[in-house]
């Protein structure tokens, strides 16, 4: 998670300066989605990989 990114958004709001808050906020959901992007690959990967393998295992 992107620390700094999101402690000045959320500074941001605290202090009503909107316009940062929203270039941050936009810069925060970027990361976020990035990073759920990333485990959703990875563990979809992974799910492929392990059906494939109990299938390689069933045929023996």
């Amino acid at each position: 998670m992107p620390g700094g990114t999101l402690y000045y958004a959320m500074s941001a709001l605290v202090r009503q300066d909107w316009a940062q808050a929203q270039r941050y906020g936009y810069r925060v959901s970027a990361f976020v989605l990035g990073i759920a992007a990333g485990v959703s690959l990875t563990l979809s990967l992974l799910d492929m990989i392990l059906n494939a393998r109990r299938r390689m295992q069933k045929r023996k």
